[in-house]
């Protein structure tokens, strides 16, 4: 994964590591075993420890991580082996894998594979948090990975994960209890500028979005961020709300105080009133100090029009700000 950096000039607290790694081709012996929701066999392991469907796992024990070593290990093998073929996997479809003995539920193994590269290989969300017993907000925390980082990095926080799509929270609450993240509270709930509920495009994967004009989609409940980070002394505050970013951290503004760090991945799809440079000043109008990293083109998205300068394939991108005081 490549990082394009834009740097404040003071040290922050985000440990940022830029892994590049060639991945080498692997016999079909070297492949996972990995099923599907109707216990379909996709792929066989020869040797290490497979990856197997279990479907009657106990559903909630402590966790028996220490720190997040055995996950990095359990998680690098899952990327390792999917990484030749992760084109070839269907998307949208459900599944299991064994993590270090736990079942981890997924909806699609496509975004299974790069959250893990992002958050466990990559460790892009890592960062030093001096509170003794943290408040950590997991916005957009689709299946739980980005939780099940924060609750194993820092065991004595208090994680609040929110998860507005239906199917992907009852992933997300199966994951926790599978992985014993007893400190971790799942909110059923979307993040949004009030209270009440709001239409929802599902998707299938970690893309699916709010629909606040619209007529169509799943109606789900929201929670009003900003009454939120009011009641609470926040130590992060992690958005992956694809989109709704703008209009959450607009209405957060005068809250934000009580926000010691953010990580905010900011979805440039032309929508209506994005405008990344009125997000940066709601930024650094709250104090903080901020990085841009992990930029890409999502070439994987229609564009309106395509910029004229050759190496640019999209006028859309996506961008991650790190945010501290």
């Amino acid at each position: 994964m490549r990082a394009s950096m834009v740097t404040a000039t003071r040290r922050n607290p985000f440990r940022i590591i830029d892994i590049f790694q060639n991945w080498r081709k692997k016999r079909a012996s070297d492949c996972l075993v990995l099923r599907q929701r109707d216990n379909q066999v996709l792929a066989v392991a020869a040797r290490g420890t497979p990856l197997q469907f279990q479907e009657n796992r106990v559903p909630f024990q402590p966790s028996s991580f220490s720190d997040l070593e055995p996950l990095r290990r359990s998680f690098q093998t899952i990327v390792d082996r999917l990484a030749p073929d992760i084109a070839g996997h269907p998307r949208r479809t459900g599944g299991s894998l064994d993590v270090g003995g736990r079942e981890l539920r997924y909806i699609d193994l496509h975004s299974v594979y790069w959250q893990s590269r992002q958050i466990f290989i990559d460790r892009l969300y890592d960062l030093d948090i001096p509170s003794r017993s943290p408040v950590i907000l997991d916005c957009g925390a689709h299946i739980g990975l980005a939780t099940l980082f924060f609750a194993n990095r820092f065991p004595t926080a208090q994680v609040h994960a929110f998860e507005a799509d239906p199917t992907i929270a009852d992933a997300l609450a199966f994951n926790v209890g599978s992985f014993g993240l007893s400190r971790v509270t799942v909110h059923r709930q979307a993040v949004w500028v009030n209270e009440g509920t709001i239409r929802f495009s599902a998707t299938g994967d970690d893309s699916g979005s709010l629909l606040p004009d619209g007529d169509t989609g799943t109606l789900v409940s929201t929670m009003r961020l900003r009454d939120f980070i009011e009641g609470h002394e926040v130590d992060l505050l992690k958005l992956d709300i694809e989109g709704s970013e703008f209009a959450v951290l607009a209405d957060c503004e005068g809250a934000l105080k009580n926000v010691r760090a953010l990580i905010a991945e900011v979805h440039l799809f032309g929508q209506r009133d994005a405008s990344l440079a009125n997000l940066l000043t709601v930024i650094e109008r709250s104090g903080f100090r901020y990085t841009l990293s992990d930029l890409h083109q999502p070439v994987w998205l229609p564009c309106p029009a395509r910029p004229p300068f050759r190496q640019l394939h999209t006028s859309l991108g996506l961008v991650t700000v790190f945010a501290w005081r």
